[in-house]
């Protein structure tokens, strides 16, 4: 388990991480793509199973939510 301190440098990595692919479009032939990155992250799982779980959860909960974002499973 990440402790809070852990916890809120790896969700800014990981922010950041969403937020630089965003910002950089790609080039495809004569097409230019705009991708995003949905992120789900759990902190309290006490087995990888579960992590993987959760962290499942809150990614569609990212996406359903309007894509582009990173949500911390609250469970």
């Amino acid at each position: 388990m990440l402790s809070l301190g852990d916890l809120a440098v790896f969700q800014q990595s990981l922010d950041t991480y969403r937020q630089s692919v965003a910002d950089r479009p790609i080039q495809v032939l004569d097409q230019t793509l705009k991708v995003t990155v949905s992120i789900g992250v759990d902190s309290q799982a006490a087995s990888l199973s579960r992590l993987l779980h959760m962290a499942d959860k809150a990614l569609y909960q990212a996406k359903a939510s309007g894509r582009n974002q990173m949500v911390v499973y609250q469970g």
